[in-house]
């Protein structure tokens, strides 16, 4: 893992949890409790993922989508559980990860564009890291946490998971689901620097330029992507015809690279369940990427060359049409990149990281 030289060593740690692992929620320590155990949903509610196979198929004929849009109520509180597996390879490096999470969310306020803001919060974590390293001839230990370990929520090691846990953030979502605002990320970094102030094994107190550059880091290349598994694409205007519809993204996929997707999207079949009309979108996914600027702090400033990329993946989604509310999300996604690098006095550099990942989002009672 590239650090960057001007920053103390407990502090690249720290940059590097969040500016990496915590993407997809990996554990930045060396823990080697039990494995993660199973989260079990609550009882009650109504349509959930287990319900969609159930129902009467409509003709699509017969069904006139003229505009899908994200329509919740005040007060209303939604559950979802995401499931995950990674795998990451970077030079001899490569990395198996697995999480299983829950979140929660309540609608606080709808305004008159259709906007909808959220506080969202993080109920469960259990994640599951393998990582092996070619070049290096020591076995690296497997990575465990389970928010349901107190002993674990309390160990400095996880604090970017304890931090995460029950913290409310802000999330407003236009009504095309496209996140346009995070809030609340600056209550994650306080419970984090304040954890390694007072841990006198870490010895560390970031200073607010760091506890800046954290904050920005969470809300880009942490919150938001976790946000928009929840709340994935709708159409950008009415359906004016047929049932597909084409959406342009732009994200922060690391700290290196910017990625520009392009993801087509089409209605293949609409179930009648409960009472609710459930559509099926099916979805294919690709994109281009580019480098980002290397931030002002880096020093020497390394060149960086983006020799090769791909980009890929599908998606299948059940949403219902009336209220926009993903009810079952999976999607597949794979990517890969060749980087040079170069600064003043060194060899130059090829890294090459190729990654792929499958997460479920299932609606929960």
């Amino acid at each position: 893992m590239e650090t960057y030289r001007t920053i103390p060593v407990v502090k690249q740690l720290l940059l590097a949890c969040f500016f990496t692992s915590l993407i997809f929620l990996t554990a930045c320590s060396t823990n080697e409790s039990d494995s993660p155990k199973e989260i079990e949903p609550h009882a009650g509610g109504t349509i959930t993922a287990s319900d969609t196979s159930q129902g009467v198929t409509l003709s699509l004929d017969s069904i006139k989508v003229a505009d899908l849009r994200l329509n919740l109520q005040p007060h209303q509180t939604v559950r979802y559980r995401i499931t995950s597996d990674a795998n990451l390879r970077q030079d001899k490096m490569t990395m198996d990860r697995n999480e299983d999470l829950i979140t929660e969310f309540t609608v606080d306020n709808v305004d008159n564009s259709g906007n909808t803001t959220v506080r969202l919060k993080f109920k469960k974590i259990a994640t599951d890291t393998k990582i092996n390293d070619e070049a290096n001839p020591s076995p690296l230990p497997q990575v465990r946490f389970n928010s349901d370990d107190s002993t674990q929520r309390s160990d400095p090691k996880f604090l970017q998971f304890a931090s995460l846990l029950d913290t409310p953030i802000g999330i407003t979502v236009n009504k095309r689901n496209r996140v346009i605002r995070v809030t609340g990320a600056g209550a994650i970094v306080d419970r984090v620097t304040s954890g390694l102030a007072a841990d006198k094994a870490m010895g560390q107190n970031p200073n607010e330029l760091d506890k800046q550059r954290l904050q920005q880091a969470i809300e880009g290349t942490v919150i938001t992507p976790k946000a928009q598994m929840l709340f994935p694409s709708l159409p950008d205007s009415a359906i004016t015809e047929g049932l597909e519809w084409t959406r342009t993204e732009r994200a922060f996929l690391n700290e290196l690279l910017a990625v520009k997707t392009t993801d087509t999207f089409r209605i293949t079949s609409i179930r009648m369940v409960k009472g609710k009309k459930l559509a099926t979108i099916e979805a294919k996914l690709g994109g281009v990427l580019s480098l980002r600027p290397v931030p002002d702090h880096v020093n020497p400033k390394p060149t960086l060359k983006l020799k090769s990329y791909n980009l890929s993946g599908t998606a299948r989604i059940i949403v219902d049409l009336e209220t926009g509310l993903t009810i079952h999300n999976k999607t597949t996604v794979k990517n890969g990149a060749t980087i040079e690098l170069s600064a003043p006095g060194q060899p130059a550099k090829t890294l090459v990281q190729n990654q792929n990942q499958t997460f479920t989002v299932e609606l929960l009672p």
